[in-house]
């Protein structure tokens, strides 16, 4: 969640938002919720913003009793141009969840 925001540098707080709202949403029909948290590591700015945006999504993720999962760390190898996962790193992830 909130990847491509992060990626087109939209502020924060702004992101944080819209995904309150896309998970009160999803309550609204979904008994179970398990927020992934991506880094983006494309460039050091992208990569800073994604930690401090993971950092508000656990916020999120228990605010609204959901799981949640960093995927750095649970996957090596995350991706091939700093945003998309390998075929690898989906195997990983796939074992974790």
């Amino acid at each position: 969640l909130g990847t491509n925001n992060v990626d087109h540098l939209e502020p924060i707080d702004h992101i944080t938002v819209g995904l309150h709202v896309m998970l009160r949403r999803a309550l609204s029909k979904a008994e179970h919720i398990l927020l992934l948290a991506r880094h983006i590591k494309n460039d050091e700015e992208r990569y800073q913003r994604s930690k401090e945006l993971n950092k508000e999504l656990k916020v999120l993720a228990d605010s609204f009793h959901a799981d949640f999962i960093d995927v750095e760390d649970v996957i090596t190898e995350l991706a091939f141009d700093g945003i998309h996962l390998t075929q690898k790193g989906h195997e990983q992830l796939g074992k974790q969840l």
